[in-house]
């Protein structure tokens, strides 16, 4: 059996190797970019959470000991950053709409072209974390359930429960844009 290319690349990464290391960022940059901007739903904050994310790994600073699968165990790294980034932010910008499902409608979501990808990526940016989440690491990054859970550390029911309830709030929020329109 053939072992698996990115394990190699994040081990030689943690012995110092300089290619594996700009291999390992190339590699997985946009990834770990984009997972961050769902969480945090800013992108001045989801450079900064990228740019910690690869420092606590390639400073060896994040145990690489029992990774089975790079993805999963970057993205939960990742999210690890992006929570801890959540906990210590100082303004309260996720205000939720009556019903909880996403947040409210700001001035520059207004002034977006309401295009469908730029809608789709207005809504998701709508949703509530929890459900931002599931759907980027599912739509976007391509995840299968397991991975999901392995990666948010929740139980695959609990994955596809949220994946319903952010694709029917999906559904709600493109509704509405569309009779902004």
């Amino acid at each position: 059996m053939d072992a698996d290319p990115d394990l190699v690349l994040l081990h030689a990464l943690q012995l110092g190797d300089q290619y594996a290391s700009t291999a390992f960022l190339s590699r997985f940059r946009s990834s770990v970019y984009r997972y961050s901007q769902s969480i945090l739903n800013d992108r001045d904050e989801a450079e900064d959470a990228t740019q910690d994310v690869f420092e606590l790994i390639l400073s060896g600073k994040t145990s690489v000991r029992d990774v089975e699968h790079v993805r999963p165990w970057l993205l939960r790294v990742t999210r690890n950053r992006c929570l801890m980034m959540l906990r210590t932010r100082k303004d309260s910008r996720a205000a939720e709409s009556a019903d909880g499902l996403w947040e409210e409608k700001t001035p520059y979501d207004s002034a977006v072209e309401t295009d469908i990808g730029t809608a789709i990526r207005l809504a998701v940016g709508r949703l509530k974390s929890e459900y931002r989440e599931v759907i980027v690491l599912r739509e976007y990054e391509d995840f299968t359930y397991e991975e999901i859970a392995r990666t948010i550390r929740m139980p695959v029911s609990t994955v596809k429960f949220r994946l319903f309830k952010a694709r029917e709030a999906l559904a709600k929020l493109l509704a509405h844009l569309e009779r902004e329109r």
